[in-house]
């Protein structure tokens, strides 16, 4: 929509009469309609010579009103392309817009007045000054001794980073979204629980929304079944890069030496999942390349050791391969792949 924010006078008719009352109750400065203000210079100012005082008489100067179509004036006034114009796009082409922000506050005009009918970001330094100035105070008066104050702006990356994670966004994603360089970094700003993060993808699994030997397993199970069985399952969550691993280490030892990929029980994936392209495809690429030197090599004085790396790699790669088909990649060439990688 590229102008101002009219919700607040739909409800209002094309030939109601606005005083300063009723701008007052709008939110507007009564001032619009006086011999200085905007509206009364602009000509969208009107004298009602029927309308009386409280005691029935008439006034000495007339009542001044202003119409719809003058609101409407006076607030497209402040309107800047900017206002509905996208902020950002992200690296799928998506744009987004002031809607899309967690935090937005009305446009500030003079005299600390607020256009509530333009949104505008709020920056950091207005967050930190809040959080220093009023914060504490709000915390006091409405939350007594419920909440902890004593923290800072930085604290709502550990905040962000959680819901992020909780909401199913990838690491490689959060990490690009931070401007981070190391996914590690980003596992220090998460703090959702491991009991979590177990829910979550069970939830996920039972929905359809999970690729994988397990996912397979249950969906096929009653569902009456299925809640035992994944609680049994899935009571740890790794990321792995081109998925996640539920092995409880507690337990015991990885089986598989971390070739989550080579037909693992205890690897799964999300179906939809963009951030882990990139990284699914180089895996897909460099077990093919891995794979045709085995198959080379069959021929050499050990090719029961060659075959049996074939066939290893031949389940990493009928998995990644079920993985880039759950994200919408088919046709994928892992020579010109990599070929393009050298090249780069």
């Amino acid at each position: 929509m590229n102008s101002v924010d009219l919700r607040f006078l739909s409800s209002f008719d094309e030939n109601k009469k606005f005083y300063k009352a009723d701008l007052k109750k709008l939110g507007l400065s009564p001032d619009l309609l006086g011999v200085n203000g905007w509206l009364r210079k602009n000509g969208f100012s009107y004298p009602d010579y029927d309308k009386q005082t409280k005691n029935g008489g008439k006034p000495t100067n007339p009542f001044r009103y202003t119409s719809k179509e003058g609101l409407i004036a006076y607030c497209n006034k402040y309107y800047s392309d900017y206002n509905s114009s996208a902020i950002h796009v992200d690296q799928f082409g998506n744009e987004l817009f002031l809607k899309d922000l967690l935090l937005v506050r009305h446009q500030g005009g003079h005299s600390e007045v607020y256009f509530h009918w333009i949104a505008t970001k709020c920056t950091h330094s207005m967050l930190t000054t809040f959080m220093r100035s009023s914060f504490s105070d709000l915390a006091k008066k409405y939350a007594h001794t419920s909440i902890e104050v004593d923290f800072t702006s930085h604290h709502f990356r550990h905040t962000l980073n959680t819901l992020l994670d909780e909401g199913g966004l990838s690491d490689l994603l959060q990490t690009e979204w931070f401007g981070r360089s190391n996914p590690r970094d980003t596992k220090a700003y998460q703090h959702t629980s491991r009991e979590k993060r177990a829910l979550m993808l069970r939830e996920d699994i039972k929905n359809g929304q999970v690729g994988g030997k397990l996912a397979e397993q249950v969906n096929v199970l009653p569902v009456n079944v299925q809640d035992a069985i994944l609680k049994a399952r899935v009571n740890a969550v790794h990321d792995v890069g081109t998925g996640i691993c539920v092995h409880n280490f507690a337990q015991t030892p990885c089986e598989r030496h971390l070739q989550c990929s080579a037909d693992c029980n205890d690897y799964v994936w999300a179906k939809d999942d963009k951030g882990r392209i990139e990284e699914q495809k180089r895996q897909y690429a460099l077990t093919a390349l891995a794979r045709e030197t085995a198959e080379q090599r069959l021929d050499t004085r050990k090719p029961k050791k060659s075959s049996d790396w074939l066939a290893h790699n031949d389940k990493k790669l009928k998995t990644l391969s079920k993985q880039l088909t759950d994200n919408g990649v088919v046709d994928f060439d892992p020579k010109k792949y990599l070929e393009g990688l050298n090249n780069g």
